[in-house]
């Protein structure tokens, strides 16, 4: 599992670093695909963000 922290403090700074994440591309050098937890939210929570290129897996085999 490939995992970077960062702490955002508020939903809208998390949902503007995922965004930066979703566009930027995977590197072929590397597994096609990455989680990223992150932290620093109020009351121990935290969140994932995932991405998987889709010569991984289509989209009806992802979603079962």
């Amino acid at each position: 599992m490939y995992a970077q922290q960062s702490t955002p403090s508020r939903m809208r700074e998390l949902l503007e670093l995922t965004g930066r994440w979703h566009s930027t591309l995977l590197d072929r050098r590397r597994p096609l695909w990455e989680v990223r937890l992150v932290e620093g939210f109020r009351d121990d929570r935290f969140a994932m963000y995932g991405k998987v290129h889709h010569a991984l897996m289509d989209g009806a085999s992802a979603l079962r």
